[in-house]
This record gives C-alpha cells, sequence and structure tokens, in this order.
C-alpha cells in the first residue's frame, strides 16, 4: 500500500474502501460491538462480524453505529470500527506510508462536523484527509457532470443540482433509508401482528418495497406474534406500495 490514495466512503449503513488501482477493497456494516471501559471503549467486533452479534451481545457489549446521518455520532468508536476495517487492507496492519484519503461527506454538514471527520482520519494515520460533497462524486456519473443529483443514503438524502464548477444549489435531509425500515417495522406490528427484526425488515426493503403500483414482488417474512409463537406471512408489494 506504498503512497496509494484510499476513497473511504463512511454511511450510516456501510463503509466502502476504494484503492486507486485495486477498485473496491473492503464494504462492512457500519456497526461495531464495544465493551465500555475506565478510560476508553475496547472492540469486540466490527462490520459483518458484529452484525451477526446483534441480540447476542452478552455482559456489559454494547452494539454502537458510529455513524448516524452523515455525521460521526461516536468519535472514539469509529475510530477503533475503522482500524480494524483498515488493518484488513493494510500491509502489516497500519498504515506506514503516506497516505491521501478522500472522504464523501453529505454536502449538508457543519464546519465543526467536518473538522470531526478531519480530526477522526488524521488520527488513523492518513497524511493527508481530503473531504468532498457527496453530490460532486456522484455527478461524475451524469453526462457533462452536470444536472440533478438524488443522493439517498440510510440516514441522509441529499438533493443537489450541480455543474462542472460544483453545487449550485442544494440540500439535505434526515430523512432516508432507515426511515423507510422503520416505516416497515410498525406496519408489520400494527397490520400482521408480526413482530421482526431491523435486519429482516433491511431485508424486505429491498426484496419487495416498490414506487411502483404494479408490482407484483412478494416474499415471505418469519417473525414473532404477540405471545411470543413463531409466525409466517407473505407479503406482497402493494401491501408496502401506500407506505413507500
Amino acid at each position: 500500500m506504498l503512497n496509494c490514495e484510499l476513497v473511504v466512503d463512511v454511511g450510516s449503513s456501510y463503509v466502502t474502501i476504494y484503492q486507486k488501482g485495486l477498485g473496491i477493497v473492503l464494504k462492512e456494516p457500519s456497526i461495531a460491538i464495544v465493551v465500555p471501559g475506565a478510560k476508553r471503549a475496547s472492540l469486540k467486533a466490527a462490520g459483518t462480524k458484529a452484525k451477526k452479534l446483534i441480540g447476542k451481545t452478552v455482559g456489559l457489549e454494547q452494539v454502537v453505529y458510529p455513524f448516524k446521518a452523515g455525521a460521526v455520532a461516536n468519535h472514539e468508536v469509529a475510530y477503533l470500527m475503522l482500524k480494524d476495517f483498515i488493518s484488513r487492507i493494510a500491509e502489516g496492519g497500519t498504515l506506514r506510508h503516506k497516505i491521501t484519503a478522500l472522504i464523501p461527506v453529505c454536502s449538508g454538514l457543519s464546519l465543526a462536523e467536518r473538522r470531526s471527520y478531519e480530526a477522526l482520519f488524521s488520527k488513523l494515520g492518513f497524511s493527508e484527509v481530503i473531504l468532498v460533497d457527496s453530490p460532486n462524486t456522484v455527478a461524475r456519473l451524469i453526462p457533462e457532470n452536470s444536472g440533478l443529483v438524488i443522493n439517498v443514503g440510510a440516514g441522509v438524502t441529499e438533493f443537489a443540482i450541480v455543474a462542472q464548477t460544483g453545487i449550485i444549489n442544494g440540500c439535505s435531509v434526515d430523512l432516508a433509508g432507515d426511515e423507510y425500515t422503520k416505516v416497515i417495522l410498525e406496519h408489520l406490528e400494527q397490520a400482521c401482528g408480526l413482530k421482526v427484526g431491523f435486519f429482516t425488515a433491511e431485508r424486505i426493503k429491498h426484496t419487495v418495497m416498490s414506487l411502483y403500483e404494479s408490482d407484483t414482488s412478494l416474499c415471505e417474512v418469519t417473525g414473532r406474534d404477540y405471545l411470543g409463537s413463531p409466525k409466517t406471512i407473505t407479503l406482497h408489494s402493494g401491501d408496502l406500495y401506500e407506505k413507500a
């Protein structure tokens, strides 16, 4: 990893790392399980390993989502999680050479929130940290690099008019994919008498939730009823159309 550049896309749901010349070298859920300590927390698991342990934590172990609504929500845990991710792709497990990190961030971040990102990645060992507004990165996929960009993440949705010179106008709102997941959870419980976990609701969102009224997708969903007994239903796209 000598003198290479990394693009680290940090989201509420996933952390994706792109390495120049190699492409995407890591994509992991943005989740960590930590054990609080007297002076600092210790990391038990991060990413996919942490996701598999949700609901199985013991003692003082805590499930933490270190990034929320496009910002660093827990600096200490964010550092531990990203350090673990970088160790999986870095030679010897640490950044031994001068490496530049390009970090796409929500265009609506405050100056303090941007500085928090810079401090975090500097602490991780990057020699240079460059923040770029997410709509500008998406704009590169648009012919002539200009037009309307709508970027829907897990915690934030961004709208921006972009040109070759940058963002002309735009805004970001803390309403995105996670809100759809919460709506599905509420619908299943209130309309179907079925309780499921967050990640089951995520799977439903990706499988059958649709903006098209004519969509005929369906899936089987298994959870628990109000008495705690196993229950399975068949859910159709039409059941969630109005929710979308």
